[in-house]
């Protein structure tokens, strides 16, 4: 996967080296409310690039809910900037942010978005619901919870 994502965008592999062993780099972190930073995890909210340093247009996809709307700049248009006393840490990385924009460009382009989500759901709903534990007539469909597991755990 790494491998796929350096030859497709550069620019990841230089920012700070980016592996699987420092992926918690200040560079690779941004703080936004809980709830649109579960839809900047699901790719329906994304920052697109500008030509100035450190601002960006946010572009809101089909699925981005529409209550969150009222949440965010009527312009579209957030800049990051680093808090008095925290000069010293890093923003979040213009070329990871571009990289996050452009994937959700062609996961939302092509549906992809959708079917991961629904991979996700499905998931959510066998570790907490009915379908979280083996059924005693063994009619579980167990070939099911391992597909939708291992989508999981390769997806991220």
């Amino acid at each position: 996967m790494w491998e796929l994502l350096y030859r497709c965008f550069p620019n990841v592999d230089k920012v700070a080296k980016m592996k699987v062993e420092n992926i918690n780099d200040l560079s690779n972190g941004i703080t936004l409310l809980s709830s649109i930073h579960e839809e900047f995890g699901k790719f329906t909210i994304a920052f697109r690039p500008t030509d100035r340093q450190n601002v960006y247009e946010l572009q809101m996809f089909r699925r981005c809910p529409p209550y969150l709307r009222g949440s965010l700049p009527p312009d579209k248009i957030v800049e990051f900037k680093q808090a008095p006393g925290a000069e010293h840490l890093k923003l979040p990385s213009s070329d990871l942010l571009e990289c996050h924009w452009r994937l959700a460009e062609i996961l939302n382009a092509s549906g992809m978005a959708e079917i991961i989500d629904g991979y996700r759901r499905e998931w959510e709903d066998i570790k907490t619901g009915a379908g979280s534990s083996l059924r005693e007539d063994g009619k579980t469909d167990v070939g099911k919870m391992l597909s939708v597991a291992f989508w999981q755990h390769v997806a991220g």
